[in-house]
């Protein structure tokens, strides 16, 4: 239970007026100054102001050049000016009784507008490379690198955000988004297939493994791609749900999904029991009894 445990919330705008703004020039408070900045939290309400900032955010974020430096020299005279004590958060703890309960139901983040989790798990490449990581627990005989690759900062850098949160994500990556997605689809796939071989059971694993973009399979219809990629077996499943049915008609006409199966996945007997199925379900329940047998031989 988390009940009693002192709970200091962050004040977002005052917080993100530094954090992200200082250095806006389209900001209409551009530049921000230190006297300024003061009396705003000396007008706030409250018994507590919480400011909560990356340490980076001075120096690097925002260089000298900036005066970011300049205004964190002179903002604690402003505050004294105005009656306004800094103290840590320990004595904020100390000295003030807390003023409620709060009931936190979905996972909460500093990140972004939306402060939840769609910094890292956001959009559908994200969710992708998320799955494929958890699925790769079987084939981590290096464990390290199996949690080097669970940091999160590698989903961060597949963002697609836009405007301010757009640019804050582009900031903190070396990569544009679908670029780090590939390139980790690629590691982790690379990861997996050096670990088959010293795996018990190297066909199942093999059928099951995690794919290069250039093997996944890319869902299509008589006009071209459809926007859904399947990156392993699991993820193929996942996706004949919700695909539309001409595209299965139109791969299923042409033999795409045996001919993939069969030469990526290698797996003869799957790509026979479904090549002459022509619904939805069929196909899904087909996959499925397979898929489950698979994982059954590397539990």
């Amino acid at each position: 239970s988390c009940q009693g445990i002192p709970v200091i919330l962050r004040n977002i705008k005052l917080s993100d007026d530094i954090a992200f703004r200082f250095g806006n020039r389209s900001w209409d408070m551009f530049p921000l100054t230190a006297d300024t900045y003061a009396q705003w939290i000396a007008s706030s309400q409250g018994d507590v102001i919480n400011v909560f900032l990356d340490y980076e955010t001075f120096g690097e974020h925002f260089w000298q050049e900036t005066g970011i430096f300049n205004f964190l020299n002179s903002l604690p005279d402003e505050l004294a000016q105005r009656g306004v004590e800094s103290i840590l958060p320990s004595e904020s703890v100390c000295r003030f009784s807390p003023v409620g309960e709060i009931n936190v139901m979905e996972t909460i983040s500093w990140a972004d507008i939306e402060k939840d989790t769609s910094a890292w798990m956001g959009n559908d490449r994200q969710r992708a490379a998320f799955h494929a990581v958890q699925l790769a627990r079987p084939y981590a005989i290096d464990k390290p690198i199996w949690r080097y690759l669970q940091t999160s900062d590698h989903f961060y850098y597949m963002a697609s955000k836009y405007g301010t949160c757009g640019e804050v994500h582009a900031y903190f990556s070396h990569h544009k988004s679908d670029d780090a997605f590939k390139t980790f689809m690629r590691v982790l796939a690379d990861y997996e297939l050096r670990n088959i071989r010293v795996m018990k059971n190297r066909k199942s694993a093999k059928t099951l493994r995690t794919l290069t973009p250039e093997q996944a399979f890319h869902f299509a219809g008589p006009t071209g791609f459809i926007g859904h990629t399947a990156y392993n077996l699991d993820h193929f499943e996942e996706l004949l749900y919700i695909v539309p049915k001409d595209s299965i008609q139109f791969h299923q006409e042409r033999g795409d999904f045996s001919r993939w199966i069969t030469d990526i996945l290698e797996d003869s007997h799957l790509a026979e029991s479904i090549a002459g199925l022509t619904e939805r379900h069929d196909l899904v329940n087909a996959i499925k009894e397979r898929r489950e047998l698979l994982w059954s031989h590397l539990k």
